[in-house]
């Protein structure tokens, strides 16, 4: 399962039709992994929003489960992608910790926008 990194090169020249072909390529990658996401979002929603109104202890353990895998998850996914070609780095050693602290933000924003969003679906009143 050892997966290769993607590699974003911040420092290519692309064409136009370069760059609306990188943009396609995105989007319709994006795209499905979104809904994907969206459809966990809504299972942790609903969970939690029975487990509130249950009150069952086993169902808050397993939305804290969820919730827990959701987030290594999310850091396993972004921590694949290499930034390279930072023009205003030099060395190996700045590019491979900037291209870190990138994932991780990027890992940190996927998981507080998913805790908000499950927040919010389970707590609407029926």
């Amino acid at each position: 399962m050892d997966k290769p990194h993607i590699e974003v090169d911040l420092s290519r020249k692309k064409t136009e039709a370069g760059w609306l072909e990188a943009q396609d390529r995105f989007w319709l990658a994006f795209t499905p992994k979104l809904f994907e996401w969206l459809e966990w979002v809504a299972v942790l929603g609903a969970l939690r929003f029975v487990q509130t109104k249950s009150g069952k202890a086993w169902l808050g353990s397993l939305v804290w489960f969820c919730t827990v895998a959701m987030l290594f998850y999310f850091m396993a996914f972004f921590y694949r992608f290499k930034f390279v070609g930072i023009p205003w780095l030099q060395s190996e050693r700045a590019h491979r910790l900037v291209s870190l602290a990138v994932s991780g933000a990027l890992a940190i924003a996927a998981i507080q926008v998913a805790a908000f969003a499950v927040d919010a679906l389970s707590n609407v009143q029926p």
